[in-house]
């Protein structure tokens, strides 16, 4: 039985749409997909995000930022009820 009262709320980021955000597919006996890395200018390597997934890793150097704007843009609209 759930303990909670009223909706849970999760936030995810994605970096399939970020110009920063490089996909090279491979091909292999029995496998096939998406190396998916990142290459941001901050960064002094190339940061691997993962097999066939874009979700953003906690060390995007643009993570936090975007998380500071959804929270502005959460607490404007809360003002605004």
């Amino acid at each position: 039985m759930a303990k909670r009262i009223g909706p849970k709320l999760t936030i995810a980021a994605s970096c399939f749409d970020c110009k920063h955000c490089q996909s090279e597919r491979y091909r292999r006996q029995g496998d096939s997909g998406h190396d998916v890395s990142c290459a941001h200018p901050e960064r002094n390597d190339t940061g691997y995000i993962g097999d066939t997934t874009f979700k953003t890793p906690e060390w995007c150097p643009l993570f936090q930022q975007a998380l500071s704007k959804l929270s502005k843009k959460l607490t404007d609209q809360q003002r605004k009820l």
